[in-house]
C-alpha cells in the first residue's frame, strides 16, 4: 500500500496525518507564532519542518487542503503553499489539492460543516476516546484519506465504479457538472 501524507497548511498550525499500513497513527502539527520572526522566516520554519517530516516518512504522494480566495490571510497562505510545492517539485513528490468544501461534504454531507463536527467524525472513525487531535490534524486526516482514494483512481487500482457518490463528485465531475480533480492536471494535481 502506498503511503499518503495529508496536509492542512497554515502558518500558525500546519496539520499533517500519515496514512500508512502501520498500526499506530502518525500525525501532528507544526506551530509558529509572530514571535518566531517575520513572515518569511515563519514560512521557512514551516518548510523546514515539512522537509524533516518527508525525510522521516519517505512519502511520494501528498494531499493538501486547497487554499481558497477571499479569506483571512489569503496571500500568506498562498505564499506558504509555494514553499511547500517547491519542496515537492524538487523531490518529485506527487500532489493533489482537495477543496475545503469537498472535504467537509465528504465527511459530513455538509460543505459548510463546522470544525467541531469534523473533529467529532474524525475521532469516531479513528476510535479515539482520550487521544488528543486538533482540528488541523483532523482536516489533514480527511485530506489524506481522500487523496489516497484519488491516487488509487489515478493509478487505475480502482475504477469509477468503486467510488462513493461524493468521491465521484470530487474526482470526476462536480455537482455543477464541472470536471473533477482527475481532469485538472497541473491545476488540481501535480506529477512532479
Amino acid at each position: 500500500m502506498r503511503e499518503v501524507l495529508g496536509c492542512d497548511l497554515s502558518m500558525t498550525s500546519f496539520g499533517w496525518f500519515l496514512h500508512s499500513d502501520k498500526k499506530k497513527n502518525v500525525y501532528g502539527s507544526f506551530k509558529t507564532k509572530p514571535e518566531d520572526g517575520i513572515d518569511l522566516k515563519r514560512f521557512m520554519i514551516q518548510r523546514d519542518r515539512f522537509v524533516n517530516l518527508l525525510n522521516d516518512s519517505k512519502v511520494e504522494h501528498i494531499g493538501i487542503e486547497q487554499p481558497f480566495l477571499m479569506s483571512f490571510n489569503t496571500e500568506k497562505l498562498f505564499a506558504l503553499h509555494q514553499f511547500i510545492l517547491e519542496t515537492c517539485y524538487n523531490r518529485h513528490i506527487k500532489v493533489v489539492y482537495i477543496p475545503p468544501a469537498s472535504i467537509k461534504s465528504f465527511v459530513t454531507g455538509d460543505p459548510k460543516a463546522p470544525k467541531n463536527e469534523m473533529m467529532f467524525k474524525t475521532k469516531e472513525v479513528l476510535g479515539f476516546t482520550r487521544e488528543k487531535i486538533n482540528d488541523d490534524e483532523c482536516d489533514a486526516y480527511w485530506v489524506g484519506a481522500i487523496a489516497k482514494r484519488f491516487w488509487q483512481l489515478y493509478y487505475k487500482e480502482i475504477s469509477e465504479d468503486d467510488l462513493s457518490q461524493e468521491e465521484k463528485y470530487i474526482f470526476c465531475k462536480s455537482k455543477s457538472k464541472k470536471p473533477g480533480i482527475l481532469y485538472k492536471k497541473d491545476t488540481s494535481f501535480f506529477i512532479f
